[in-house]
């Protein structure tokens, strides 16, 4: 008999962080650089409201920390 094999999510797999853009929406990322990348083509194309800087400065915060 075959053991099925256990699917390992693709964040985990990839070691990649959640992000939080300032109108909630949530989205993985490998790194903080790959994360503002992705920033900065949400500002361009929602405008800044949703990407903006939060008020304590931060472009974005993880998902998990207190800001």
């Amino acid at each position: 008999m075959t053991r099925k094999k256990k699917n390992v999510p693709f964040h985990i797999k990839n070691d990649m962080k959640e992000f939080e853009l300032k109108d909630g929406s949530r989205f993985w990322a490998k790194d903080d650089e790959t994360a503002l990348s992705y920033r900065d083509k949400v500002l361009k194309l929602k405008g800044p409201e949703v990407a903006g800087i939060f008020t304590n400065g931060m472009l974005f915060k993880e998902v998990g920390l207190d800001v």
